[in-house]
């Protein structure tokens, strides 16, 4: 019995060191300028990648449609005169213009990261004054979340 009680409190005296350091991450994570927003964009980053390889690695996915959006690479390229497209399952267009820059559609959820780094590479000043989305299908809404700070400035 003694034994048990004495399990007991270290696990008290364990969680009164933990707990605090949790707390004070917690608080961390929600008021510092941006560390939120990043960690959102590093997990569904990382939940893409693991989403992909999961795909890829299906022998029964092999020719499917979901095998083939996989292998489109994230890119950004001019495609026009001031007009950008971030290539992946759902492609994102930002349209420059003198005032400030407008996306149009916003790509896959998991993919976001991907072409946020993509189009912030290609265009430095990237600089948006509004999100336009064609429809609700995920591949053309699924990045307003991470999109939408940047629009707000």
């Amino acid at each position: 019995m003694n034994k048990l009680v004495d399990i007991y409190f270290k696990g008290i005296k364990l969680i009164g060191y933990i707990l605090p350091i949790i707390v004070i991450a917690l608080l961390v994570f929600n008021f510092v300028p941006g560390l939120k927003k990043k960690a959102q964009i590093a997990a569904v980053d990382k939940m893409g990648d693991i989403g992909m390889k999961r795909i890829a690695s299906d022998p029964d996915a092999k020719g499917s449609v979901a095998a083939e959006f996989i292998n489109i690479p994230i890119e950004a390229r001019e495609i026009s005169a001031g007009i950008w497209q971030a290539t992946g399952v759902g492609n994102a267009h930002v349209i420059t213009t003198a005032d400030r820059d407008v996306l149009f559609d916003t790509g896959l959820a998991t993919q976001v990261p991907k072409q946020i780094k993509a189009l912030k590479a290609a265009i430095p000043d990237l600089d948006l004054s509004h999100i336009i989305v064609s429809h609700s299908h995920a591949d053309h809404s699924g990045g307003v979340k991470f999109w939408e700070e940047t629009a707000q400035r």
